[in-house]
């Protein structure tokens, strides 16, 4: 009689179960090494796949992620990449795979403060005696250099001005523009820097006359010297002048389509130092601008003229110009300002020619040989007024100027009230005195400036403070007359005296100095000592903390 078959027993099953696993085991890596080859290949996406078949096979296996992760990488899919390598730090914090892996990817990310945090952390649970341990704290180095970088070589603080200027300078506006941009020093640079904006050239582009304005009040109007926009409508032109204008640009070289179009509008018009004759100004400019009223023709070309305009120029209050532009003058009888510059005729000749014609004059200057600081004096300020006779007037070295014909214009011209002398004649302080002395008209004198005139003696400063009750200013610099018994003079003779300009007069001391200040402490709006060398420095500063560090202007040149 046979026996029944027993069932399996426990060690059968047990071997059941080890022959499962070690066929299972083989699967996985067949599939592994088939996705190794497929990554040597260069094939990633076959690789993922392979790969992830694996760890269906063998889940959360290390090796198999940390590959997964490797293929992810290679087909720039980050976010899968970080989620293999974040599994891995998860399941095995001691191995050093995984930290490796995610600080690799978040350093091509350059996010490289999260690099260094799981660096750090790396730092902290591997074992040091791992050999990649070492390349953790390499890589870690790497990310703390590269998250700090070396500051960049700016040249707005390397170069001298001038050369960065010579290199702007050849960029083309939009360029400029553009370099404006970078950061906030170029922008600095772009917004100082004149040449800028010397040539506003938009050629075909279409700005708007908001940022046209805007580069307009950039510039300030003296910076362009040209304006381009090419394509525009008559609208868009009408407005871009009229911004022009509103902007002060008043040394645009190309003028003539600008005046066409805005000329109407043009009452200040300064053309010096242009290729221009007076012939252009009378025949061209002047038609185009009937409303002018200051024009500056300084430096104009000269030659022989043949302009046709003959009519009177009624419109015309202020003209600077040289004296072969006399045609203009002649033309223009309601003038309040003339600035007259001549190498040839001087003062009495021009001015027996116009006394008699222009009533309204008001202020006068004269240059021969050369253009002079006009000193207390303003083109702008000119307002006609009721009374008769030259206000202001100024003569700057013209040497047959004397006190002769001092004492005739001052005679012709009762109420004067500013006299501006700047060299002239080698005798014209000696003539000064003599005028003074034979009582001439100078009782209403607000402002008087004595430039170059060494013939002037003490006797004759003296004589002139006391014909001068109403002085407010005065201006004597560089000369050896001028001593403490002059500003004892200022002091005492006159009333409210604002301005006093004694630079380079060495025969002043501190004593004068306290003299002057506790007379017109008050009234002292600037007091000018420059290179006043007999003046202590105890006397200077106790006349600033009497006046102010504003009133007092004291400089030195040590030689």
């Amino acid at each position: 009689m046979h026996k029944r078959k027993e069932a399996p027993t426990a060690k059968v099953e047990e071997r059941n179960k080890k022959t499962q696993s070690i066929v299972g085991v083989e699967a996985w890596k067949l599939v592994f090494n088939d996705a190794r080859q497929a990554f040597t290949d260069n094939q990633f996406k076959e690789a993922v796949a392979l790969f992830t078949r694996a760890l269906t096979l063998n889940p959360n296996h290390i090796t198999l992620l940390d590959c997964r992760a490797a293929s992810y990488e290679k087909l720039d899919q980050t976010k899968l990449a970080l989620a293999d390598a974040a599994t891995i730090v998860k399941l095995a914090p001691t191995d050093p795979r995984g930290y490796l892996r995610g600080g690799k990817l978040f350093a091509n990310q350059k996010k490289y403060s999260k690099a260094l945090g799981l660096y750090n952390r790396a730092l902290q649970k591997v074992d040091p005696v791992d050999p990649r341990y070492n390349l953790i704290v390499d890589l870690k180095s790497k990310a703390e250099k590269a998250s700090k970088p070396p500051a960049s070589m700016n040249m707005m603080d390397r170069l001298p001005y001038d050369v960065i200027g010579l290199i702007f300078s050849y960029l083309s506006f939009d360029r400029r523009v553009q370099c404006s941009a970078v950061s906030q020093s170029w922008r600095r640079f772009a917004l100082q820097w004149a040449g800028m904006w010397r040539h506003l050239d938009f050629e075909n582009r279409k700005p708007t006359l908001n940022i046209i304005r805007k580069y307009l009040g950039y510039a300030k109007g003296r910076h362009v010297r040209g304006f381009s926009l090419h394509n525009a409508s008559q609208t868009t032109l009408q407005n871009v002048f009229k911004g022009l204008v509103d902007e002060n640009c008043q040394y645009i070289e190309t003028l003539a389509r600008m005046l066409k179009v805005i000329g109407k509008h043009v009452e200040y018009l300064n053309l010096d130092h242009t290729n221009l004759t007076v012939s252009n100004i009378l025949d061209v400019v002047i038609p185009m601008c009937p409303k002018l009223t200051h024009l500056s023709i300084l430096g104009l070309a000269a030659g022989q003229e043949y302009a046709k305009t003959e009519y009177p120029l009624l419109n015309l209050t202020y003209i600077r110009c040289n004296i072969f532009a006399d045609k203009l003058i002649r033309l223009s009888p309601h003038l309040v300002t003339i600035d007259v510059h001549s190498n040839s005729t001087y003062f009495h000749h021009f001015y027996n020619g116009i006394v008699t014609t222009h009533k309204e004059l008001e202020t006068l200057h004269f240059s021969y040989g050369h253009t002079s600081e006009k000193i207390g004096w303003s083109p702008n300020s000119c307002v006609v007024s009721q009374r008769k006779g030259i206000l202001n007037f100024g003569i700057y070295e013209d040497r047959f100027f004397n006190a002769n014909v001092l004492q005739s214009f001052l005679i012709e011209n009762p109420h004067l009230q500013q006299l501006t002398v700047v060299g002239c004649g080698p005798d014209i302080g000696t003539g000064i005195e003599t005028v003074v002395t034979q009582g001439a008209f100078l009782s209403q004198l607000v402002e008087i400036h004595l430039l170059n005139c060494p013939s002037l003696t003490e006797t004759g400063l003296h004589h002139l403070v006391v014909a001068c009750p109403s002085l407010q200013a005065m201006s004597v610099p560089r000369l050896l007359s001028v001593t403490d018994a002059f500003m004892q003079d200022v002091a005492t003779r006159t009333l409210i005296l604002k301005k006093l300009d004694i630079s380079d007069c060495s025969a002043v001391t501190g004593v004068g100095l306290q003299n002057l200040v506790r007379a017109h402490k008050h009234h002292l709006q600037k007091l000018v000592l420059n290179n006043c060398q007999r003046i202590s420095p105890d006397a200077v500063k106790w006349a600033v903390e009497q006046l102010g560090p504003r009133v007092i202007e004291c400089k030195f040149k040590y030689k």
